[in-house]
């Protein structure tokens, strides 16, 4: 069975001024040839967490300690019955470790880990970009 969380990386279409909380949405489906496309629902997996840490900066440093946080129906994340997946990123989520970049990239990691025999994760990622504030004219 070949099951299907979410695959790659997307990018924030905007920017986000740094200290800006921001929600992330997506349909979360299974892709099985039984169950054609349906909704991944909570029961489907053992565990959904986030990390997000920043791309611009060697060695990817963790942002406000978001490093695999439960996000399956838990704190920032909710996962519904219909596969819909909402993430509220918070105001310290977008934070610039760097101050000399105006636009810092940040990786929003989601991960699954489905409740299957062999058990099997699926991630995505997302990317968002910050401005700096205190470079901004």
């Amino acid at each position: 069975m070949t099951v299907r969380l979410l695959e790659g990386r997307a990018v924030c279409p905007k920017e986000v001024p740094e200290g800006t909380p921001l929600r992330y949405t997506a349909l979360l489906r299974k892709v099985t040839e039984a169950e054609a496309d349906a909704p991944l629902l909570p029961a489907d997996l053992l565990s959904l967490t986030c990390t997000i840490f920043s791309l611009d900066n060697p060695g990817h440093p963790i942002v406000n300690s978001v490093n695999q946080v439960n996000i399956l129906n838990a704190g920032r994340g909710t996962l519904d019955g219909t596969g819909r997946l909402v993430l509220l990123l918070e105001d310290a989520d977008a934070t610039v470790l760097d101050q000399s970049l105006e636009i810092e990239r940040h990786c929003v990691r989601i991960v699954g880990v489905y409740n299957t025999s062999p058990t099997r994760t699926s991630k995505r990622e997302l990317e968002v970009r910050v401005r700096n504030l205190a470079l901004t004219p």
